[in-house]
C-alpha cells in the first residue's frame, strides 16, 4: 500500500510559529532603521529650520505684517498697532527689524516650535539713527506684546511642528523648553533722507532668552517667553564662542541628538551630532 506524504497539524503550527517570529523580526529591524532615518532626517531638517531663520535676521529679511503702524514714544520701546495707514517694516520710517527668537517646545505641546519676530527703533529720542541695542529696544511682534500698550491684532509669529515626533528634552530624557534669539546688538542704524532709508554696518548677538525642564513647562507659554524678549539688556548677549546646546530626542528610535548654536566674530554656526546616550552631556 503507497504510504501518503505530507505535513502534520502539528509540524504546520511549528512551521507558521517560526515564520511568524522571522517576520515579526524582519518588521522590528526595518522600524527600527526606519525610525533612525526618520530621525536623522528630522534632526537636519531641525538644523535647516534654525539656520534659516538666523539667516533671515543676518540677511535682514523682513515679516509681511500688513498695516502695520510703529510710533515712538520719549525713550521707550516702540508702539505697534494695527491701521489702515500702516505699511510693512521694511517702509516703515520708525521701526526696523530688530531680531528673530526660536522657541523649541513650549507649556503645553512638546513637539512644536514657535518664531517671533523683534521689532526696534529707528529713531532714538533725539530723533538720530539708532546705534546700539540699548537705544533699539526689541520688543516681539506678538499678540501677547502688551508692553507697551500694543495692538493685539499685530502679529509676525509662527507655531509650527517639528518632524517626526522630535522634542527638546534634557540630558536625562525630560520634556525640555528652549528660547533663544538672534538680535542686533551694535546697532548702526538707517538715515531717513528724502523719503529714502539707508542702513549702515551692525553687529549681530546671540540670547539665550529662557529654558526649562518639566517642573517648569508651564512657565513657556508665548506671553512669558514674549515678557522676556521684552526685557532683554545688552548684558543678555552671549560671549562670542559660547554655545546654546539644544538636545532633542527621537519619538520613534529612542535616540538623542545634540544641536550646538553660537556666534562668533565671523558669523553664527549650527551644527548637529545623533547620539544613544546624552546622559553626560549638557542641555540648555
Amino acid at each position: 500500500m503507497k504510504s501518503k506524504s505530507g505535513f502534520t497539524i502539528v509540524e504546520t503550527l511549528i512551521v507558521l510559529s517560526v515564520t511568524s517570529i522571522l517576520l515579526v523580526s524582519a518588521l522590528a529591524m526595518i522600524n527600527g532603521r526606519q525610525g533612525r532615518t526618520q530621525f536623522s532626517t528630522g534632526v537636519r531638517e531641525i538644523e535647516s529650520i534654525l539656520r534659516d531663520s538666523l539667516n533671515d535676521v543676518n540677511n535682514g529679511v523682513l515679516p509681511s505684517v500688513p498695516n502695520l503702524e510703529c510710533d515712538l514714544s520719549g525713550n521707550s520701546a516702540p508702539i505697534l498697532r494695527y491701521g489702515s495707514t500702516g505699511d510693512t517694516l521694511a517702509k516703515n520710517e520708525k521701526c526696523v527689524l530688530a531680531g528673530k527668537a526660536i522657541q523649541l517646545g513650549n507649556a503645553t505641546e512638546n513637539e512644536q516650535y514657535t518664531t517671533y519676530y523683534l521689532a526696534g527703533r529707528r529713531l532714538d529720542q533725539f530723533n538720530d539713527p539708532v546705534k546700539d541695542f540699548v537705544n533699539l529696544k526689541p520688543t516681539a511682534i506678538h499678540p501677547d506684546n502688551s508692553t507697551p500698550a500694543n495692538d493685539s491684532r499685530v502679529n509676525a509669529s509662527q507655531v509650527s511642528t517639528l518632524p517626526w515626533r522630535i522634542n527638546p528634552v534634557l540630558n536625562n530624557g525630560n520634556p525640555s523648553s528652549v528660547a533663544f534669539a538672534l538680535i542686533y546688538k551694535d546697532f548702526r542704524g538707517a538715515a531717513v533722507s528724502g523719503g529714502s532709508i539707508t542702513s549702515g554696518n551692525s553687529a549681530i548677538g546671540l540670547v539665550l532668552i529662557s529654558k526649562a525642564s518639566t517642573s517648569g513647562l508651564s512657565a513657556m507659554t508665548e506671553s512669558n517667553v514674549v515678557t522676556q524678549i521684552n526685557s532683554l539688556t545688552a548684558g543678555s548677549f552671549l560671549a562670542n564662542n559660547e554655545v546654546i546646546p539644544i538636545c532633542l530626542k527621537s519619538g520613534t528610535s529612542g535616540q538623542y541628538a545634540i544641536i550646538s548654536v553660537s556666534i562668533s566674530g565671523t558669523g553664527y554656526t549650527v551644527s548637529s551630532e545623533i547620539l544613544d546616550d546624552i546622559s553626560t552631556r549638557t542641555c540648555s
